[in-house]
């Protein structure tokens, strides 16, 4: 690998590996500074989430889909949870901890709308299925195109006026013609996607990142202002929801990789989707704080989950490391195919196995060569009187 390359693949690692830390200073910098970030301008705002859904749609792998398709109970619990669960979760804390109205609004849109990108970043690190979990991701985010105007329609419909169409529109415009023109695009230029997909995750975590100080910065009075009670509905939420995930992941009969990846992706919204809808189809500014909120707790969460689980994997078995290898694939950091579960258990197996393979394996060769003089021995044999 060139040393440029290995170079950009080690800042675009450290990048996403501290990507909770960057996004704990940057709400801090937004909410302390909101002046740093006025030039995220609603338009400005816009092309960067129409930006970050395209990237997504350029790391597609036609192979993903299809091993990803056989694993239908992981995929059916995460959808169903996404968006007939969680707004419901996301109610019943605004009415328990007695939000006012726009606090409500803003919670219930929240838990309607498609699980995040950073979500594939987590579940890396929690020893998940990355392959997985990005097409959990996909899955929610074309989903979201009917669901979450849906969700927003019988959820908010007898509290607030909803603009179901102008919903469902943003969300066509937003996420799904980004997205399958980047499935396109990479369709039309396979090697030159390759090459630059190393760069994907770094460019869209760089653009999740300004999209969430645009927004803490103009929403930085109300946060500050309002209160503990939004903070902890916004924590409560996330919790129940990663727990909701893990748990019925298992119910259904979901191995532990698929739990632990379904957790992190029901945990994880894409709460900047839901500041979008928010500010365009709803009256009341402060419909968005609560999504606005969730951007500073939703990845403190997350990297909890994955921490905790880290910490339970056994420090040097080949399944950890054949996680990482399908990470690093995943994210184009390695040739597809390279590493398989042969190739790790072979390096990883005890020395004294290893020995034993080496002994056979010289025995054979020593025992092939007999064979090959054996020919020649024989006519000397037959001269000896």
């Amino acid at each position: 690998m060139p040393q440029h390359a290995g170079s950009a693949d080690g800042i675009g690692s450290a990048f996403a590996d501290y990507f909770s830390l960057w996004t704990a200073v940057l709400a801090a910098v937004a909410l302390s500074n909101p002046w740093l970030f006025t030039w995220v301008s609603p338009p400005i705002g816009r092309a960067l989430m129409v930006s970050l859904v395209f990237l997504m749609g350029t790391t597609a792998h036609p192979e993903d889909f299809k091993a990803g398709f056989l694993k239908v109970r992981p995929l059916s619990v995460n959808f169903f949870v996404c968006f007939a669960v969680l707004p419901a979760v996301a109610l019943l804390i605004s009415h328990v901890l007695d939000l006012d109205q726009d606090f409500t609004v803003g919670m219930v849109l929240m838990g309607g709308v498609n699980g995040g990108s950073a979500s594939n970043l987590f579940a890396l690190l929690a020893g998940g299925d990355v392959a997985l979990s990005v097409l959990m991701t996909i899955t929610t985010t074309l989903g979201a195109v009917i669901c979450t105007p849906l969700v927003a329609e019988v959820y908010l419909g007898a509290i607030v006026p909803v603009d179901t169409l102008g919903m469902l529109r943003s969300a066509v415009e937003i996420v799904l013609i980004p997205i399958i023109c980047g499935v396109l695009v990479r369709a039309a230029l396979p090697m030159t996607v390759s090459k630059l997909e190393p760069l994907v995750p770094t460019l869209g975590l760089g653009f999740a990142l300004v999209l969430i100080g645009g927004v803490l910065a103009g929403n930085a009075e109300s946060i500050l202002s309002a209160g503990i009670w939004l903070h902890l509905a916004a924590v409560t939420f996330h919790a129940i929801a990663g727990l909701l995930g893990y748990f019925l992941a298992a119910l259904s009969g979901s191995d532990e990789r698929e739990r632990r990846t379904v957790a992190i992706e029901i945990a994880m919204k894409n709460h900047l989707f839901a500041c979008m809808l928010a500010v365009a189809h709803f009256e009341s500014a402060a419909v968005q704080i609560p999504p606005a909120t969730a951007c500073i707790w939703c990845p403190m969460i997350a990297a909890g989950m994955a921490a905790y689980w880290k910490a339970q994997l056994p420090g040097a078995s080949w399944a950890r490391l054949l996680d990482v290898a399908e990470c690093a694939e995943t994210f184009g950091l390695l040739p597809r195919g390279q590493l398989t579960e042969a190739t790790w258990r072979s390096v990883l197996a005890p020395p004294r196995e290893a020995a034993r393979r080496l002994a056979d394996a010289k025995a054979q060769e020593a025992r092939k060569a007999l064979d090959r003089l054996a020919p020649l021995q024989q006519p000397h044999s037959d001269a000896t009187p």
